[in-house]
């Protein structure tokens, strides 16, 4: 990043430039953590959470991990798996937010989930279908977030052994500070 001084014309001095170290280390391709979507959080089925939940290994999709407007009504719950909206597959955040691109106009879409019931002992999906509706405008279509920014030093906030770089910006943040 390059600080500039104010311009030489208009201040009457001459510029000069200097180099100043970024603050936050923000990779150029940051790992897609969770979606947002017609009151669905959900985030990237992993095997590590797949093993965590109790879900068989090799699940794809998108885990609901909280559940509100529009989507409660239609009967989602959290813990459900997305896995199609309407004709698309849905096997990644990516997948999930095409998808919502594919619907974004209409009033309603077929959502496919795969939930796990509730008795004991190993645990089976079942497969589901509600239609999300919206009365006002069309559904829209998901947003993207990435993971959240950590310290530098801190540890991995994720289990797996790959390098934090690939799913957390690193540094103080781009918050505002808090008014007083």
């Amino acid at each position: 990043a390059m600080m500039m001084e104010p311009d030489p014309a208009a201040a009457g001095v001459a510029s000069a430039t200097m180099e100043a170290p970024l603050p936050n280390f923000v990779p150029r391709k940051l790992k897609v953590f969770e979606g947002h979507w017609q009151g669905m959080d959900g985030r990237l089925m992993t095997e590590e959470l797949a093993r965590k939940l109790n879900y068989p290994r090799g699940l794809q999709g998108v885990l609901l991990g909280e559940v509100t407007l529009n989507a409660a009504f239609s009967g989602l719950l959290a813990g459900d798996i997305v896995v199609r909206i309407d004709d698309t597959p849905v096997t990644d955040m990516e997948s999930f937010k095409a998808a919502s691109r594919i619907v974004a106009n209409r009033s309603e879409a077929r959502i496919s989930v795969l939930r796990k019931d509730s008795r004991p002992g190993a645990p089976v999906l079942r497969k589901l279908t509600v239609v999300l509706r919206e009365a006002e405008g069309g559904l829209g279509f998901a947003q993207l977030e990435g993971a959240p920014m950590i310290q530098a030093g801190d540890p991995r906030p994720h289990g797996y052994r790959g390098a934090c770089t690939d799913c957390h910006p690193i540094g103080q943040g781009f918050e505002l500070t808090p008014d007083p």
